[in-house]
Formats: C-alpha cells, structure tokens, sequence
C-alpha cells in the first residue's frame, strides 16, 4: 500500500468514526431516543435534561393538581435502564453537574414544603435540608458549590428576607436576615472559595450563623 493510499484510508476510518461519535441520547419529535436505539415517549409536561458527564438523562414530570403542581423526577441510564422510578417533590430541581449533586428545592403556594432533598447523581437521597416553609427562590453557583434559598416574612410590621447558603452537601454556611430594598449580592466562602450569593439590599440586616 502507497503512503498516499494509507494516509487516505486513515482519514476516512477518522471521518467514520466522527459520525458514530455520540454525546448521549437525543430528543426528538416528543421522543427520548437512547444509544441503544430504544425510545421513550416524552409528554407534554416532561422535560429530559442529558448530563454527558454522567452519563444520565433526568426526566422531571409536572402535574397540575387541583391546587398546585407536583414534580417527578426519573433517572435513565444512556441505554434507558430506569435508575429510580420516581422521586417526588414541590418546587425547582437544581442539577449541579459539577459536584454530582441533585437539589430539589421545595416550595409551595398550597402545601407544607420544610424541607428539601439533597441526592446524588444517581438518585440516592443524602439529605433533607430543613427549612422555612415560606421560601420562595433557590439558586446555586455557577461551580456548583453552593445553593441557596431565599424566604420572607414579616418582622416588626415591616417585610422581611432571609437568605440560607449550604454547601452542596447540605452543610449550613451562612444565614442572613435583612430588610429589603433590592437586589444585591453577598459574599459566602465555601471549602476555601468565596462566592456570591443572592440577596436584598437591606436598610437593617443581621448575620446569624456562619
């Protein structure tokens, strides 16, 4: 065989093999397709989330009930095999792909929601997070080392924020009172990192743990 003749076949075992190359599933006219070919019909109120690092897609369902909505969240393998059925909850999913970690912040307009779940990122639960029952907005990180919940209330006749920050573990690093005017930002340090988290510009405010 020729140099000319080896090089040209090298390239195209190279071009072949980028075609095959595959990310993970793919989502499709409704369907969640798997590597292995399966499918899997995906209804309105589903969203799949593909997480290559994990190798997993994450399905949360919604259900409007009566009063509210419920969440579902199921987990697949790339090949479709179901890691959990389902784990139930009120409130947002938080994936926080670099840290392996699944938060799924409770809240509600209708429901008892004072507590939230920590899981790993195949579905095992790790930890509730007790909280108020009032909270109403969560985030996190952009590294995915902290999340964080904001709650309001009424103190002295006047409206009241409280932000709490946890590590991506569940571990309580910071919890700040603070009489709200508008947004700002504070500043939380989490296993050596300093981060900002959301907060209200405060005409009084008060650290109170961390």
């Amino acid at each position: 065989m020729s140099s000319v003749t080896a090089f040209i076949a090298v390239q195209a075992l190279i071009f072949a093999g980028s075609c095959f190359s595959v990310q993970g599933p793919s989502v499709r006219d409704g369907k969640l397709y798997f590597l292995n070919q399966s499918a899997r019909d995906l209804g309105p109120s589903e969203k799949a989330t593909v997480i290559p690092d994990w190798k997993e897609v994450l399905v949360v369902n919604t259900i409007k009930e009566y009063e509210g909505e419920r969440k579902e969240l199921s987990i697949f393998d790339f090949d479709g095999k179901n890691k959990i059925k389902s784990f139930s909850f009120v409130g947002d999913e938080m994936f926080l792909t670099k840290t392996k970690r699944i938060v799924l912040g409770q809240k509600s307009a209708h429901r008892m929601a004072n507590e939230s779940f920590i899981l790993n990122e195949n579905g095992k639960l790790l930890k509730k997070v007790h909280q108020p029952s009032d909270v109403f907005e969560f985030g996190h990180s952009d590294d995915d080392q902290i999340f964080w919940m904001l709650s309001s209330r009424i103190e002295k006749e006047r409206p009241c924020t409280y932000l709490q920050v946890y590590s991506y573990n569940g571990e309580l690093l910071l919890s700040y009172k603070a009489f709200k005017v508008e947004t700002k930002s504070v500043s939380v340090v989490c296993y050596g990192v300093v981060h900002n988290a959301r907060q209200q510009e405060e005409e009084s405010s008060s650290k109170l743990y961390g």
